[in-house]
């Protein structure tokens, strides 16, 4: 298999935005996960504390 210098480029461009959008996504799961666990834990503290 050979490439040619921009086919390789244009994979490592394509590979490149799809690591980032990937990232973007997972960042933003995570994110959510995370919020949604602080929201959570928060609720329980203001319980135990009756705030």
């Amino acid at each position: 298999m050979s490439f040619t210098f921009k086919q390789l480029c244009f994979g490592m461009f394509d590979l490149f935005v799809m690591s980032g959008q990937f990232k973007k996504i997972l960042a933003g799961q995570i994110y959510k996960r995370i919020s949604g666990q602080l929201k959570e834990n928060m609720q329980e503290w203001c319980f135990l504390f009756n705030l």
